[in-house]
């Protein structure tokens, strides 16, 4: 017996039905288990940050944004083009990164009023003194020392070493001669300028460097072949300079600047000693002077010109009191895990290379572990006891609040310049540099240590109330950069003591090609006036940014692996992915170089932030995938530049 027509049509309706049924109640029940898992695994996870903190980043990012610029052309732009457009001028510093350390800045001149301020250490007393002092002076008789009576030029220059006249890098001087131990001497100039050529031809149009003893030698000989001054009394210089210094201490190298030296002997010579002591006087006006503050300035101008001069003195003083009273604890370890953690992605990313010998990994590897953190805080300043002892010689004679003004500033010169000699001659490293409350970040690689000012430890850089990636495209990019040093286009031939290291040829030229690469690169971005860059003037800074994204990329992959991210609001049309290569971008914001401003960059060795910017995301993958570039676009180039 046939089945019915209608009845089948039934059947079929109950079936679509049924399966109907069956697959809303799958979605339903697929959809309760997600929310759950978010609910159990995501801590009620939410998509986009609703903090404070996260409103006010997002903000600010939309507000530099130009969003009519297509990020696969110029990334740069997308992120930065409305910099000068809406920042306004009043509290525009020139690049965005500045901006945001000026707020903290700010903040904290407002809290340390030294006019109240309750110090509770030495250096802190003398600190509230100085300014109350600077506060207080409107005008300073400068030669408050007998020494200009005298025509003792060795005690002038000795003066004057003592309070820092000349412009000072790791001990060059340009205006008198200084001693170094050989094997200090050798580190600066490994350091400082490369070993691409042998440093006795690549120094001698400005430094000559000779043992002492052969100096000594030649003057009692009345050879002045070598160091043609008779105005300096070597040997007393050298022991008044350097109490440590011994004349049986055949690794002591003398270093003088040729030109200046040459140049204060033609005075000698053509117009007497009396007239280089004239010369001298001029340098020593001008150093003190510069601590005075002109009368024009009054009220809160003058005490902010005053919080400077405090600021040049006491950078470790106030770091400390900065820290403990502006960045919370959490913080401070937060920054030094991170350091932990770049170790770690480096030994990895060193791990999967595959053009390197195992010995040279092994090398690269080892010194990697060797860094440690000068973050916030400067080494010297946690032996407080060593402090206190230091400070206290300047109240030796009278109480700081005793002394005039300038006996307090070229005592505390004195102080500051005794204490670096006396480094030099003990063949410590200075692993502190810059002031606390400036963008200041360094690596010191005859110490291995990697430095940070303290103002790098809060919003927006390190905040518990923003995503999480936050923190690896700002404060993280910064300290890897400087990590990076330690293996950047110079440091690679180099071991962990700055000697060369043997390298196979292979290795050597496989390097080589890779930094070329960067250089060519870096070569073609252009200035506003038509110039070019010069790749080869900024390879170190190139090289150290292109390992620090690369080991902070690492970081943020790791990051997305192990549990989903907020995306920041306001601008949450974008990815976490993409937000992540514009925060990063963010801090590198700035107003365009004409005139002076560009003349500077060209001749620095750091890359105009535009060229960075470009320069880091079109040699990356993970960038143009994340917005989604065309092949052969500029930021999207066939041929990218790889280097670990």
């Amino acid at each position: 017996m046939k089945t019915p027509s209608f009845l089948k049509k039934r059947k079929v309706q109950y079936a679509i039905l049924i399966t109907g049924f069956l697959l809303t109640l799958s979605l339903f029940i697929a959809i309760l288990i997600g929310s759950v898992g978010d609910f159990i695994n995501h801590d009620n996870f939410k998509p986009i940050c609703e903090t404070e903190k996260c409103f006010e980043l997002g903000n600010r990012m939309a507000l530099l944004m130009d969003n009519s610029t297509d990020p696969c052309i110029d990334f740069y732009k997308f992120s930065c083009g409305n910099f000068e457009k809406n920042v306004d001028p009043s509290e525009n510093y020139g690049t965005e990164i500045y901006n945001n350390l000026f707020i903290d800045r700010k903040n904290f001149t407002k809290y340390l009023n030294f006019s109240t301020f309750q110090p509770k250490t030495t250096p802190q007393r003398i600190a509230a003194v100085l300014w109350n002092k600077c506060v207080e002076t409107k005008s300073v008789e400068i030669y408050e020392t007998d020494i200009w009576k005298k025509l003792d030029l060795t005690d002038i220059l000795l003066e004057m070493a003592k309070v820092s006249i000349a412009k000072t890098q790791f001990l060059k001087n340009d205006i008198m001669a200084l001693a170094f131990p050989n094997e200090q001497f050798k580190l600066y100039l490994k350091i400082g300028s490369g070993i691409e050529k042998d440093f006795k031809t690549e120094y001698t149009a400005f430094y000559n460097a000779i043992q002492v003893e052969e100096t000594e030698k030649r003057a009692k000989s009345n050879d002045n072949s070598i160091f043609p001054f008779n105005f300096l009394n070597i040997k007393k210089y050298m022991l008044k300079l350097l109490p440590n210094y011994s004349r049986t201490n055949t690794n002591w190298e003398l270093i003088y600047f040729v030109n200046q030296l040459t140049a204060l002997q033609q005075i000698v010579n053509s117009k007497g000693v009396a007239a280089i002591r004239d010369v001298l006087k001029k340098y020593y006006d001008e150093k003190l002077s510069s601590y005075v503050v002109e009368n024009k300035f009054s009220g809160k101008d003058r005490e902010e010109k005053c919080f400077k001069v405090v600021e040049k003195m006491f950078p470790g003083t106030l770091a400390m009191i900065f820290v403990e009273q502006f960045v919370p604890k959490e913080n401070l370890k937060r920054a030094n895990e991170i350091l932990d953690e770049v170790k770690n992605v480096f030994n990895e990313m060193i791990d999967e290379n595959n053009w390197m010998e195992q010995e040279l990994k092994n090398r690269l590897k080892k010194e990697a572990n060797l860094i440690k953190s000068s973050i916030g805080i400067p080494d010297e300043y946690k032996n407080m006891k060593n402090i206190e002892k230091m400070y206290e010689n300047i109240e030796k004679s009278k109480k700081a609040k005793d002394q005039t003004y300038l006996e307090l500033v070229r005592n505390l010169l004195k102080m500051n310049s005794e204490e670096t000699f006396l480094r030099v001659a003990r063949k410590e490293q200075i692993t502190y540099a810059g002031q606390p409350l400036h963008f200041s970040a360094n690596y010191f690689g005859g110490s291995h240590r990697a430095s940070m000012a303290p103002i790098f430890l809060n919003y927006p850089y390190i905040d518990f109330d923003l995503p999480n990636w936050n923190i690896y495209a700002s404060f993280a990019f910064v300290l890897s950069h400087e990590v990076g040093h330690a293996f950047d286009a110079h440091a690679f031939k180099l071991d962990q003591d700055y000697n060369k290291y043997p390298i196979s040829p292979k290795t050597e030229q496989e390097f080589k090609k890779r930094v070329d690469c960067l250089i060519e690169k870096y070569n073609k971005f252009k200035f506003s006036d038509g110039t070019f860059s010069n790749g080869n003037r900024t390879k170190q800074e190139d090289t150290a940014d292109k390992i620090g994204f690369e080991l902070v990329s690492r970081l943020f992959r790791k990051l997305l692996d192990e549990k989903r991210q907020q995306r920041l609001p306001v601008i949450d049309q974008y990815t976490v992915q993409q937000q992540f290569y514009q925060r990063l971008a963010y801090d590198w914001c700035s107003k365009e170089t004409v005139g002076t401003e560009l003349a500077q960059y060209k001749n620095d060795v750091h890359s105009l932030g535009e060229f960075r910017v470009n320069g880091i995301m079109s040699n990356s993958d993970g960038f143009s995938e994340a917005f989604g570039c065309k092949k052969n676009t500029p930021m999207n180039p066939e041929n990218k530049c790889q280097l670990y």
